[in-house]
């Protein structure tokens, strides 16, 4: 293996295999669905992924695609997870290492991954966690009727993650007052137009790793509630 390297002070996973061409960049694995599955979600994480491409060019982002209908996908999801198949989760965290992933950014809805409220998702995490691959939880579709097992859901999903964003005051209070996610690691993405710098910024301290400018310092306090 190479050793590893930096990028504006944040220190990169160390590099193998076909990853080593993008030594240089942040590599990104976005786990969620993506076209063509239907959807909101996939719609949301194409463009995403294609606004990172246009304002954040050190950042190289991978899809790992949940699919559960045996899709053909784009050259740009690198990964793909049986969302039905709980063995399936681990080996595609450790596919993501494989191409050199960074840092992972797993958008979560209660149905986007397969098993009770998408537990099935933890085998990805945890596998993510023993391979010591920071992840970020971004949360959908929060809302005031939280049932104690999606409670539980959240809280284990989030229990490792470096950050966890989501898009309102209001989710960000029932997170806090829950003791689902501690206040200093929760980001709130509002307004929308900042939604991408923010993640960007997220992305660029490393998942977690301490910011190296003030600017990125300033952008994360004040999204933090």
């Amino acid at each position: 293996m190479s050793a590893p390297t930096t990028f504006d002070g944040v220190r990169l996973r160390r590099r193998h295999g076909a990853a080593a061409h993008d030594a240089n960049r942040i590599r990104l694995g976005v786990v969620s669905t993506y076209p063509p599955h239907p959807g909101a979600l996939a719609r949301f994480t194409a463009d995403l992924a294609a606004a990172l491409a246009r304002t954040a060019p050190e950042i190289a982002v991978s899809i790992c695609a949940v699919d559960v209908d045996g899709l053909r996908y784009p050259r740009d999801v690198a990964v793909r997870v049986d969302g039905a198949d709980p063995s399936d989760y681990p080996r595609a965290g450790r596919r993501l290492d494989a191409i050199g992933v960074d840092v992972a950014l797993v958008e979560y809805r209660f149905d986007t991954f397969g098993g009770p409220h998408g537990r099935y998702v933890l085998g990805l995490t945890d596998q993510l966690r023993r391979l010591n691959m920071p992840y970020i939880v971004m949360l959908h579709g929060i809302g005031p009727r939280l049932t104690p097992a999606r409670a539980d859901a959240v809280r284990a999903l989030c229990r490792d993650a470096t950050y966890v964003t989501t898009w309102s005051d209001g989710a960000a209070g029932l997170l806090t007052r829950f003791g689902l996610v501690a206040a200093n690691r929760l980001v709130v993405l509002a307004p929308p137009s900042e939604v991408v710098s923010t993640v960007a910024t997220l992305v660029r301290v490393g998942g977690g790793r301490r910011p190296t400018t003030g600017a990125d310092r300033r952008e994360l306090t004040l999204r933090q509630r």
